[in-house]
């Protein structure tokens, strides 16, 4: 259980770093962060995808459906957008 607390302070963290350095030299809007949050899991994704299919790794590749995944997917959405609607 500790471990879950832990991740998702750090996925927060780093998903809000991320933002507030993209949003410090780009327009600023509920749309642009909707943007930022899907290209963001697109890059998660990719990533994953590169590090657990290529080595065959038994069964890890449902991890990228799994509904950990999802949560990951909604918090990094739900983050960016709403920095980008507060970021003025």
């Amino acid at each position: 259980m500790a471990y879950y607390i832990i991740n998702y302070a750090f996925i927060i963290l780093l998903i809000l770093l991320a933002s507030l350095i993209y949003f410090r030299k780009r327009e600023t809007g509920i749309f642009e962060g909707v943007y930022l949050g899907f290209i963001f899991i697109f890059v998660g994704v990719v990533l994953n995808s590169i590090l657990t299919i290529p080595l065959f790794l038994y069964m890890q590749y449902l991890l990228l459906i799994s509904k950990e995944s999802f949560i990951y997917y909604a918090l990094n959405l739900i983050i960016c957008t709403i920095i980008g609607f507060l970021k003025k």
